[in-house]
């Protein structure tokens, strides 16, 4: 099944970025140790961008979710505050 979530999308784009300003060489068999000198090379401006990118996500990801989180657990309490007379 196809995921389509907005952090998917954003994964894949960052994984495209890093692609495309350091792809892989033409002979790249996958191996560990290919892996490994590929991304010693890898320019430091490029992990500099991927890195803020990466921890953008994971803050973002984690405001939402403990914006909707909260959205739902917090209805019931207003609604008893409401019918209590009580203020927030």
């Amino acid at each position: 099944m196809l995921d389509c979530s907005w952090r998917s999308c954003w994964f894949n784009a960052l994984e495209l970025f890093s692609a495309v300003v350091h792809p892989f060489p033409e002979n790249f068999g996958g191996t560990t140790e290919e892996m490994c000198l590929h991304v010693k090379r890898y320019p430091d401006w490029v992990l500099a961008v991927v890195v803020v990118a990466w921890g953008t996500t994971a803050l973002v990801s984690t405001w939402i979710a403990q914006r909707i989180g909260n959205l739902g657990s917090s209805v019931p309490m207003r609604r008893q505050a409401a019918a209590t007379g009580e203020t927030q």
